[in-house]
Formats: C-alpha cells, structure tokens, sequence
C-alpha cells in the first residue's frame, strides 16, 4: 500500500500535468488531466496501491487525457480595447446605441474618468481599439455603469468614487448630438447633503418602488458605508438635489450589488458581497424588499448566502447543477491579518483564495447548501467569477480572473469539471498566461462572431501610473482546441 504522503512525494517529482490512473481517486476518472495541487487535493487522506498506471502517470508529464486537445494550456490572444490611461477597474455592460452589440464602460481610478466603449460588432473591427467616449471626470472612481438616468432614451453613466473625491457622479448623454463628443456629455454630482460624505464602490439600477422610474442603488466603503437606494422623482431627473436618499443597510467595503427576486414574492432584492466590515456583516448576502409604501425606504431585511466572516469578492449568479434556480458562485480569500498584494500565491496551501458555490435549496432563498471547488495552481488572488460554456461541449465552465498574479502566475483561467458540477476538482484551463498581474471584474461574450465566449476584463498592475494592460479582450481560440473525442474544444 502507498500512503498520501509517497503519492504526493511521487506527484512533486513531476514538473508536469498528472493523468489519472486509479478509479478510486474521488472526483476523477481515469483519463482526468491534474496538476501537482489537484491531485493533492484528490488524494489527501488516502491508501492507494501503488499502480503502474498511477506511477508512470506521476513520472512522465505527459498529456494522454480523454478528449484533450494539445492547445488546451496555451495563452488565448489578446485584443487591446483601449490600454491609454491607468487605472482601469472592471467591466460593465449594456447597449449603450441600440444597435443589439453589448458596449462598455470602464472606470479609470488612476487617471480619474470614465470612459464609454463603442463596440464596432464582430467583423467590423473588434479586434482593434474601439471608439471611445471620456464621459466625464470621476476621480479615484471604482465603478462606471450605463444607465437612463433621466429617461431620455440615451444611455447616461454612474460613476462611484472613493478617496478624496466621495461622490455618486452621473454622467449625462447629450440629448442631441454626437454621443462621441465628450465635451456634449454633462456631469453632475449628488449633493453631499444628501448622500452623505461616504466613499462609493458600485452601483445598479431598477424600478424598487414600482412607479415607473427607474430608481439608483450604490454601495460603499468604510466607517460610514451604506447600501442605499435614490428614488427618482417624477420629473427633471437632471436636478439630482431633487432624489430622495434611503438607507437600507449597513457594509463594509461592497464588491457587487445585483437586482433579482431572491424569494420569488414578485419583487427585486439586492444580492451583494461584503469584503470586509466591522459589524458582522461580512460574506454573500441578500436583502429583503420589504414591499411597497414606506418599508422601502427603512431598512431591510438581511440573508446570509455564504457563512459570515470571509472575503467575498464579485459574486455571479447562475443556475449551476441545472435544476432551474439561481445559485451563487462567490470566489472569496479567507480573512488575513495582512493583505499583501505581492506575494507567491502558486502553491494552493499558501493561496488565502477559495472558490465556493452555494446551491439553492428551496424558493424562500434562505437555505443553500455551500460546495467547494479546489481553487487552481498557480493563479494569483482571486477578484471575478464568470460562468459560460466555454469549450463549446453544452457544460457550463467557470472563469477566474485574480489579482496580485505576477509572472509566472496567471491572471485568468478557467475550469472544466469531468463528472458533474459536484466535482470537486475541476480541471484548470489557461486564457492570460503569465502576463499581467491585477486584473478586474469579467465578462463572457462573444466579441468576434465565430459562436464561442471570450473573456473581456480590465487589468491594471499596480503602482501609481502603472497603466498596465487596460481594456482588454482574450478571443476563444475555439476548434483549434478540438478533443480528439470530438467532444468540445478542450475535453
């Protein structure tokens, strides 16, 4: 018999990928690619017999797994949106022209503004830099969101700022003109007097109240943070002295807000995550929408997804295992004393970084049951979470994107399960290579019309004018990483 420890001893002596070789290694058939730390992972606390297979599997870094196109590993192109300014921090999406291509707005921390991202649609220049609006200034800004925010049909901008600056900014489109003429674009800020002298870090929107216009939510940061909401008035959306501001909670340091209706009562809630906070508040979490008339505009009811007291980062909602509910996907780092943000994080054991995912058990969204999925080698610290079919065989994949990933760790990858979501190693897939080390928030979509998800993200580096890779795209390298089994791209 072969103890844990020998086979990890065995394992370390392999500069390259594992293919399994014994049937009893949970979550794993034989055939499954791993790396050092997976098969760790897969073997901790086992007595296997020493195999043939096994061995010459640990020995030989070899690449025999079932279906696996040899392309699997290798970096996906990079495509440069826009890399001028420094300080790019996360993507977000909608239609800001009508014309059915998804465009983009980016806050740019560093360089204090804004900017809107015209997508020129697939075929027509994608892989190029695309046209570009400064909508306005916004310093030390974390987040810029499309919006209507005065219903004039044209999509505005919110910028939330931190730092000195301390403002919720919209960005106005002009209502006539070319949207490409920044000097068009008004900006205003919300008064102090009435949003309070609070640090902002995101923001969304919906109808909370039910009268037909659409109303701000936004997060914040530090001592004084609050989840809020700004009811609009009825009319002349531009005087934003005229909002109505309601506190609904209490944050640390949010990471994500999403609109969805968590109890299925027919209204929206606010699902967040909470980075950190000094007054328990921190994890996955959703608040309750009390329903109309004046308990929307008190506080509202607090649910925990995950268990409190860990780093939540951007969370994504999906519907996982496939049984027609959303569940929540969080990548989160285990409370530190410290958070450097330099440091060798390859090894797993040494990586504060978990991967977890919350599967809804029932309609009322107050009971999950938590799965934990191996987090991946040599990645830095984790930051976003997407969900798409990546490698085109109908199951759903899971892209990463980490922070603090200086070479030779990678920045983004993604994850293939073997069995079933329930897996709890999955597969780590390539997409930035070493190059980069902070990037953001991410998107999957398909930016060049061959019929695959590329991932879409910004990254930034660190350091004052450090301008790093900025807005960037990495296209699907789609059939070129065929299985010999025919079975998707990559498996």
């Amino acid at each position: 018999m072969l103890h844990s420890t020998e086979l990890h001893l065995l394992a370390s002596s392999c500069a390259g990928p594992i293919v399994c070789g014994h049937r009893d290694v949970p979550g794993l058939g034989i055939g499954t690619r791993m790396d050092v730390e997976q098969f760790r992972i897969a073997t901790r606390s086992m007595r296997l017999p020493l195999l043939a297979s096994l061995a010459l599997a640990a020995l030989m870094p070899v690449v025999v797994a079932r279906g696996l196109g040899e392309d699997v590993d290798a970096p996906w192109k990079r495509h440069a949106i826009d890399r001028g300014l420094s300080g790019g921090d996360g993507v977000r999406l909608d239609d800001a022209d009508g014309d059915g291509d998804m465009d983009v707005t980016v806050g740019w921390e560093q360089a204090g503004t804004s900017r809107l991202y015209l997508n020129p649609g697939a075929g027509k220049g994608a892989k190029d830099p695309w046209p570009r609006i400064d909508v306005g200034p916004a310093m030390a800004v974390e987040d810029a969101v499309m919006a209507d925010v005065d219903s004039d049909g044209r999509m505005d901008v919110i910028s939330s700022t931190e730092g000195r600056s301390r403002s919720l900014l919209v960005h106005f489109a002009p209502q006539v003109g070319a949207k490409l003429q920044a000097t068009a674009w008004s900006t205003l800020a919300f008064p102090k007097e009435l949003a309070g002298d609070r640090m902002w870090m995101f923001a969304t929107t919906f109808d909370v109240n039910i009268d037909g216009h659409l109303d701000i939510i936004v997060g914040g940061k530090g001592s004084n943070a609050k989840i809020a909401w700004l009811e609009a008035p009825t009319a002349n959306k531009r005087d934003l002295g005229s909002w109505n501001f309601h506190v609904i909670g209490d944050v640390g340091w949010v990471m994500s807000l999403v609109s969805e209706d968590m109890d299925g009562d027919g209204d929206q809630d606010i699902v967040l995550t909470d980075r950190r906070t000094t007054v328990g508040l921190q994890g996955a979490r959703w608040l309750e929408n009390p329903g109309l008339g004046e308990k929307l505009r008190k506080e509202w009811r607090n649910h925990f997804i995950s268990a409190p007291n860990v780093e939540a980062m951007f969370l994504r909602l999906h519907d996982l295992d496939g049984d027609g509910d959303l569940d929540v996907l969080v990548p989160l780092r285990l409370n530190e004393e410290k958070d450097p943000q330099d440091g060798d994080f390859s090894d797993p054991a040494r990586n504060p970084s978990r991967l977890r995912w919350y599967e809804r058990l029932d309609a009322t969204g107050r009971n999950w049951r938590r799965h934990e999925i191996a987090y991946p080698a040599n990645v830095g610290k984790s930051k976003g979470v997407a969900v798409g079919d990546v490698d085109g065989d109908g199951r759903l994949d899971i892209v990463l994107s980490h922070a603090s990933a200086r070479a030779p760790m990678s920045g983004i990858v993604w994850l293939s399960y073997e069995q079933s979501v329930f897996d709890p190693v999955w597969r780590r897939n390539e997409i930035s290579g070493p190059v980069g080390s902070k990037y953001d928030r991410l998107e999957l979509l398909d930016l060049d019309g061959d019929g695959d998800m590329d991932a879409l993200t910004t990254e930034e580096n660190y350091g004052e004018g450090s301008a790093g890779l900025g807005v960037i795209w990495y296209e699907n390298p789609g059939p070129t990483l065929k299985g010999s089994d025919g079975n998707g791209f990559g498996r």
